[in-house]
């Protein structure tokens, strides 16, 4: 690995947001769930609930392979 290259990986890791968490509330279509997670790992927030009473939240595994669908 270059020096460069360690040296951004350390410039990333330390730009973490360890004390920011997102919470979603009446969350009700699941590809908005889905958006604000990619964001959230993006800009390396750890931590996200998505609250949606009456309703499970989907939660897709392997999307781009098999499809698989659990709730939540």
């Amino acid at each position: 690995m270059s020096p460069e290259r360690f040296e951004k990986l350390k410039t990333t890791l330390a730009r973490r947001q360890p004390d920011l968490t997102v919470l979603m509330d009446n969350v009700h279509k699941d590809h908005n769930l889905s958006a604000s997670l990619r964001t959230a790992d993006a800009v390396d927030i750890m931590k996200v609930h998505g609250v949606s009473p009456g309703r499970a939240i989907q939660r897709y595994h392997l999307t781009s392979g098999s499809g698989r669908t659990d709730s939540v």
